[in-house]
């Protein structure tokens, strides 16, 4: 079914990201609305939050709670309960175009933060920033989404045509792609991306 006619009065306006928890709900962020919507397993939806101002990124952690970055300065990242209170907010004055957020088992969140081509880590408290990946130290150039699986994260490393991963306190390593753009099946360097959105 169409789930953007399901959110109330206004559809879907350029959803810039998703998010299902544990329930199989979808949590979008419905940018050009300024909103989060949640829609249950049955396609039933509800605006989560309002007034987010173009909001690009939403992930949601093991309880349910949910955490948004906005798409234009001042950028900030939000943590709110799975009904849409306000936990946190965090307004980082090094964050330029937070694209991509997951949240890691114990409650830290891994932001990819984009023009500013690096992968910083927040804590479950929302207090502490901390830079895990650069551009100097690990060559990412705008980095756009990030996804953990079993410990280890993924990056998307869109204008390097490739997908880098970090585990623990180990250095960057590429998972898939390269400087050459492409399509193609492979092992490490040997597959070929074009520009990675999305992981």
């Amino acid at each position: 079914s169409t789930l953007s006619d399901k959110a109330g009065a206004q559809k879907l306006n350029v959803v810039r990201g998703l998010a299902i928890d544990f329930n199989d709900n979808i949590y979008a962020a419905d940018s050009q609305n300024h909103r989060l919507v949640k829609y249950s397993p049955k396609g039933v939806g509800a605006v989560i939050a309002a007034n987010l101002k173009l909001p690009v990124a939403v992930a949601v952690d093991a309880i349910g709670n949910l955490y948004v970055a906005n798409g234009t300065a001042p950028f900030y990242l939000r943590k709110l309960t799975a009904k849409g209170t306000l936990l946190w907010n965090l307004q980082e004055q090094q964050f330029n175009l937070p694209s991509g957020l997951t949240v890691d088992a114990q409650g830290n969140v891994v932001v990819a933060d984009t023009v500013a081509s690096r992968v910083a880590m927040v804590d479950a408290l929302g207090k502490k920033v901390s830079t895990i990946l650069t551009k100097a130290a690990d060559q990412l150039s705008y980095p756009y989404d990030v996804a953990m699986h079993q410990g280890k994260l993924f990056v998307a490393d869109f204008n390097n045509n490739r997908i880098v991963t970090l585990e623990g306190n180990s250095k960057s390593e590429v998972f898939a792609g390269g400087k050459t753009k492409g399509h193609a099946d492979g092992n490490g360097a040997a597959a070929q991306l074009e520009l990675p959105r999305g992981i």
